[in-house]
């Protein structure tokens, strides 16, 4: 990886590297296994994940294929209107209480002693949930070492606690420090009581149908990332924005768009994650996004143009559950060239991302 750093007129250019290995194997769940039980019923199961042999019950695999297979008579999906029009829907749902299901996967590589990981996870409440809470993992040596397991919490935001996380995926993040030699990463972490304790301990946020006597959470789980921080590169991120003063401003280099267009590019993803990362361990920052153009093209385009990506930033930064009140996005067009247009390079220049430090 490398990273290059250079001020020029007050504007930090980063430029890093986004292809650090997910030790987490399969995890959009996408890639399967059919096997038939013991009452001749087939089964869809996950790749390289199992389920807890010690509980009564585990997750359930919601798998495009299955639905779509007609021969099977029970094959209900969530997202079947959406698997009709085409799209590919698999992940796993986990019943958190009234009693935890766990399932769990070898890791690529066991975890580095006082190494830094960054684990990301997109959940969405199941409509049977009556209450919400954080979402507990495990690390362990080995599998099956269910008593033995290093609890990570993984916290739900303040402000998407409500009623649009059963209809929205919402990522979590967290960034830790690996004890040495963790193998084996598990959900759930947590047992019925660790949940309770959390939702116990916060019901105002938690309790979503405070009139009921029993709680029941269930979390569908999709899209598992854990990577390692590497010092010269990820971790610039956090360092240079903790170095902006307010005004100042970061210019995103890995911030992919079409030509002439205003839809984000998956290649732009990691890169995002981890501002999101960054925003939500900074709860007091605020930051503005603003795009910016060359001068080719008429000036009311190059503005609509512009606007339209820096609103394509802060709605991918909000859809990872950063609040929209610590969020600003402005088109400026061609009106602030970091180079000449005069020349090709210098008009890729001027087509940029910037973000500008507005509180802290």
């Amino acid at each position: 990886m490398k990273a290059i750093l250079i001020l020029i007129c007050s504007i930090f250019l980063i430029e890093i590297s986004t292809s650090a290995q997910n030790l987490i194997s399969n995890p959009k769940f996408d890639d399967y296994t059919t096997y038939y039980d013991a009452n001749n019923n087939v089964v869809y199961q996950p790749n390289a994940w199992h389920y807890d042999a010690k509980g009564s019950s585990h997750p359930i695999y919601y798998s495009s294929d299955r639905f779509l297979n007609n021969s099977i008579s029970d094959n209900f999906h969530p997202d079947a209107d959406l698997i009709r029009q085409g799209q590919k829907l698999n992940y796993l749902c986990a019943l958190l209480l009234p009693k935890s299901q766990r399932a769990y996967t070898t890791l690529k590589e066991p975890l580095k002693k006082g190494k830094k990981y960054q684990l990301m996870i997109d959940i969405k409440a199941v409509d049977l949930s009556n209450c919400f809470s954080d979402l507990l993992v495990g690390f362990s040596g080995c599998s099956g070492c269910n008593s033995d397991l290093d609890v990570l919490q993984l916290s739900l935001p303040d402000s998407l606690c409500d009623g649009s996380l059963y209809h929205n995926w919402l990522t979590l993040s967290k960034i830790f420090t690996a004890k040495g030699n963790e193998s084996v990463f598990v959900i759930s972490g947590g047992s019925t009581q660790d949940y309770l304790k959390i939702i116990n301990a916060n019901p105002g946020k938690f309790c979503i149908s405070p009139s009921q006597n029993s709680f029941k959470l269930m979390y569908f789980i999709d899209n598992i990332s854990l990577t390692a921080i590497d010092s010269e590169s990820d971790s610039l991120i956090s360092v240079h924005l903790d170095s902006l003063n307010i005004g100042q401003s970061i210019i995103l280099q890995n911030i992919y768009f079409d030509f002439d267009k205003y839809v984000l590019l998956k290649e732009s993803f990691p890169f995002l994650d981890k501002i999101a990362a960054y925003l939500k361990e900074k709860a007091n920052v605020r930051i503005l996004v603003s795009g910016h153009t060359d001068n080719v093209g008429t000036i009311e385009y190059n503005y609509e143009l512009s606007n339209k990506r820096a609103k394509s930033i802060v709605d991918y930064l909000m859809n990872k559950g950063i609040t929209q009140d610590r969020l600003q996005s402005a088109g400026l067009g061609s009106r602030f060239p970091v180079d000449s247009n005069d020349t090709d390079e210098g008009r890729h220049k001027n087509r940029r991302i910037e973000i500008k430090i507005i509180d802290k």
